[in-house]
């Protein structure tokens, strides 16, 4: 049971149910255990993390936890569901800002790129969790389904700027399998070496305008973009 300090009003101790209302509410606690978690699993991974760990991260007793995540696999699952909303809402808003497809394009590689410098626990903690998804069903299925919704949200979005292009992409070309395939490519390779995939997530932004503006030329048009954006 956590313990509440005596506070004192007016010169008197706050009786027990004042002292209540201190607490933080459930949502806030059930929150902060999972941003514990999403720490405690970042630096030193699911397979060195315990439940006591991440209580002793978060400030409160074991037995507190519990109350909220019965079992390491429960807040697993809690850590999962924020990883999504997280990965894939920035992207989302930064694409939403635009109209123009070369731009939308720009905008999306630019959240990616800003994410991972400001936010790098939401990748290792990707990477890791799929990693070991490979030898525990009970980790795969969230991992798996948060896998298809970020090639889901990168399909709907790259569709529709490939609908918005004067000319359509070849048939064969896949560019949602490409553009995903590449960025936790590189992501992951960095986390592995050691090294800033900044680099490379740029050369994927260059090749994948490229290739859109290549739609823009075949239908003998100007790329409304700058080569200097290209570049950036």
């Amino acid at each position: 049971m956590e313990l509440v300090a005596i506070q004192r009003v007016a010169g008197r101790p706050m009786s027990p149910a004042g002292a209540r209302r201190g607490r933080p509410p459930q949502g806030d606690r059930r929150r902060a255990i999972i941003r514990a978690a999403r720490e405690v699993l970042a630096g030193h991974g699911y397979a060195h993390t315990s439940l006591k760990q991440i209580a002793d991260h978060a400030g409160i007793a074991p037995g507190l936890l519990g109350y909220y995540f019965p079992a390491k696999h429960t807040l697993l699952l809690a850590v999962v569901s924020e990883l999504e909303h997280d990965l894939i809402s920035p992207w989302r808003d930064a694409i939403d800002q635009h109209d123009q497809p070369l731009r939308r394009i720009a905008a999306a590689f630019d959240a990616a790129i800003d994410q991972w410098s400001q936010q790098p626990e939401l990748f290792q903690i990707l990477y890791d969790l799929s990693t070991l998804a490979h030898f525990d069903e009970e980790i795969a299925n969230p991992i798996r389904q948060l896998m298809r919704s970020i090639r889901q949200v990168a399909e709907q979005e790259l569709s529709q700027i490939s609908n918005d292009l004067p000319t359509p992409l070849p048939a064969s070309v896949d560019l949602p399998a490409a553009v995903t395939a590449g960025f936790h490519g590189a992501l992951y390779e960095a986390l592995t070496l050691g090294q800033d995939p900044t680099p490379a997530l740029r050369t994927l932004r260059f090749m994948t305008l490229s290739a859109a503006a290549t739609s823009y030329l075949a239908a003998g048009q100007t790329p409304p973009i700058d080569l200097a954006e290209l570049r950036d």
